[in-house]
């Protein structure tokens, strides 16, 4: 079975000491590495209770509570939402339920839902002009109303290639509000050729502390 929180810390502190760094990783010299200059890894914390999560419950949830914030599609199950404010990647959206769900309250039939949901979305976010590529992420430890994440990148500027696209999307001046929301309702239209329908977008989405969320 895996280790345990203590028996990892205790292996971690037996291997780098209590205040030891680990060396910097090799995806330091990657291409697509987003930072320059001398950085180090920080050093480990000892084990702690895991983080209550927000929204637990639908009344105490931010997205059930403001269900047509920053929606642009939905159907009878699935709606598909943006941030607030364009970013420094082409385009940003969370596929969510609309039921207060998390990841693993899903049956099967949810489950395949959310494969073709997943599927349907990146198809019509990769169908744009310029993209290169689409990345979606699911990590939940902030928000507990089950949320994907999608990520549209720039076609052709190879430093926002692989998994640091996310931290690009944070450093990278955000794009034109007029080009961004033109590129919104193009990805709610291509959604509804599909089935559902498109909303106008309401009030915006809540910006997440971190993709831990």
């Amino acid at each position: 079975m895996p280790e345990s929180a203590d028996e990892m810390y205790a292996r971690v502190v037996a291997t780098l000491g209590v205040d030891g760094r680990a060396p910097t990783p090799p995806v330091a010299t990657w291409s697509t590495f987003p930072w320059d200059g001398e950085l180090s890894p920080r050093v480990l914390q000892p084990p702690q209770d895991e983080p209550v999560r927000d929204g637990l419950t639908a009344d105490a949830c931010w997205r059930c509570l403001h269900p047509d914030a920053g929606v642009l599609w939905r159907d009878g199950t699935w709606q598909v939402s943006a941030p607030e404010a364009p970013s420094g990647l082409p385009l940003v959206l969370f596929l969510s339920t609309q039921a207060h769900l998390d990841v693993a309250d899903l049956d099967d039939d949810l489950a395949a839902g959310l494969g073709v949901a997943t599927m349907r979305l990146a198809r019509v976010m990769a169908s744009l002009p310029h993209i290169g590529r689409v990345h979606w992420s699911q990590w939940g430890d902030g928000s507990a109303h089950l949320h994907v994440w999608f990520f549209a990148r720039t076609a052709r500027v190879r430093q926002t290639l692989g998994t640091f696209a996310a931290e690009w999307d944070e450093i990278l001046p955000p794009v034109p509000a007029d080009v961004w929301r033109a590129d919104l309702r193009a990805v709610a239209a291509g959604l509804a050729q599909h089935g559902g329908r498109v909303i106008v977008p309401g009030a915006p989405v809540e910006a997440e502390a971190d993709p831990g969320s």
